[in-house]
């Protein structure tokens, strides 16, 4: 970042399980919903100046939990694969 730019800051209320994201230091002019949720800050010039994420951990645990899914489905298909091999007296890849 250049001098004088605003650096992008996270705030977490674990008690709230509210995340804000600042992407820039300015008045918050007008907020619009952008999915259920979630927030987008706005500022005079109609520039995103925030992000606001209700029920944060709700919300990270969906976008997580898929890709959980996916990785353990994969180390389960690789164990089976290398259980077959061993069986079979055939070498690891």
């Amino acid at each position: 970042m250049e001098d004088g730019e605003d650096s992008m800051k996270v705030y977490y209320d674990d008690k709230h399980m509210l995340l804000y994201i600042e992407i820039k230091e300015d008045e918050v002019t007008e907020t619009k919903p952008a999915g259920e949720g979630v927030f987008i800050d706005l500022n005079k010039a109609g520039e995103v100046v925030g992000i606001e994420i209700w029920d944060f951990d709700r919300v990270i645990n969906s976008i997580l939990e898929p890709i959980v899914r996916r990785a353990v489905g994969y180390i389960i298909e690789r164990r089976d694969r290398i259980c077959k091999k061993l069986l079979h007296g055939e070498e690891e890849e």
